[in-house]
């Protein structure tokens, strides 16, 4: 059954927001680099499969850019209520005129994982995005090196008995730095120049820009919530905190700072941090990327 949502979706051609150089811009970019990646990372034992990724690519990016019909090299996923030949249209341009956020995941996310790299087994685990990811995180390694002094010291300030008057304001601030490590986001940054890109970057920090901001209600949840007193303690559940990540890199890095201090001021006992199980889109966490990350904190070599 299909539901009406309460407002109209996003239309790529809609100009003014996030959807239309998503559309234009980026989705060509992402693309075309994804088709360079391959191209790197060819070798002589994997070359003839190597070209028919690119080739699948190729074709995508000839539709992206003249703004045309999908065409698939395997059976598609997209249901009839999702498919936009079937939505309401601003223009003949199908591509750009579908609800775009939902045609991203369905006709492309899912296209050429799925049906670009899985189908040639010598790249079904080959993650197109990874050197991306790892190159954003290492323009980074200045801030980073900063931002782990910082924590190193307020660390070495608190405990299990830090006062909620004192463990409240850090939290705050880490929840926002975990919250804006989504400036790293590389698929807001595709076809942008290095001064747009800290231009965007810089922007975005406090709670002045948060449209929906429920860090009150955590801050009051998880400060409410207790200490947690191991002598007190018997068999009850361990005080669990789950974290559903989204980029590597730098936000990967502040989630982990932010699950550091909710243990070191003895506010949860166990973290589980739930990765994708698929490069979905540019810059999302894979297992992966949870360990390389791990591997390059731990390298001073890398700072």
């Amino acid at each position: 059954m299909t539901g009406t949502p309460p407002r109209p979706f996003f239309y790529g051609l809609e100009e003014g927001g996030f959807a239309h150089p998503t559309v234009i811009k980026r989705w060509p970019v992402i693309v075309t680099d994804c088709i360079n990646t391959v191209l790197r990372h060819s070798t002589p034992a994997n070359t003839a499969q190597a070209g028919k990724v690119v080739a699948m690519l190729s074709a995508l990016k000839y539709e992206l850019d003249r703004l045309r019909p999908f065409t698939f090299a395997g059976p598609a996923t997209i249901t009839s209520d999702q498919d936009p030949s079937t939505a309401t249209k601003t223009s003949d341009h199908e591509a750009a005129a579908a609800n775009w956020a939902l045609y991203w995941k369905k006709a492309i996310a899912d296209h050429f994982p799925t049906h670009s790299f899985l189908t040639a087994n010598l790249w079904a685990d080959f993650d197109v995005f990874l050197d991306g990811k790892k190159k954003g995180f290492m323009d980074l390694k200045d801030k980073i090196v900063r931002i782990t002094e910082s924590h190193e010291l307020l660390i070495s300030s608190v405990s299990s008995d830090t006062p909620s008057e004192t463990f409240r304001p850090h939290l705050r601030d880490l929840l926002l730095l975990s919250l804006w490590g989504n400036a790293t986001d590389l698929s807001m940054f595709a076809g942008l120049s290095a001064s747009e890109i800290e231009q965007m970057r810089s922007g975005a920090s406090g709670q002045e820009n948060i449209i929906s901001n429920h860090i009150p209600d955590i801050l009051n949840y998880i400060s409410q919530s207790g200490r947690f007193e191991s002598s007190t303690t018997t068999s009850d559940k361990p005080r669990r905190i789950d974290f559903i990540l989204d980029n590597s890199g730098f936000e990967l890095f502040s989630d982990l700072l932010l699950a550091d201090y909710l243990h070191q001021t003895g506010r949860v006992q166990e973290t589980v941090f739930h990765c994708k199980t698929i490069p979905w889109f540019v810059s999302d966490t894979m297992p992966s990327d949870f360990e390389w990350l791990l591997t390059a904190l731990e390298d001073p070599s890398n700072f």
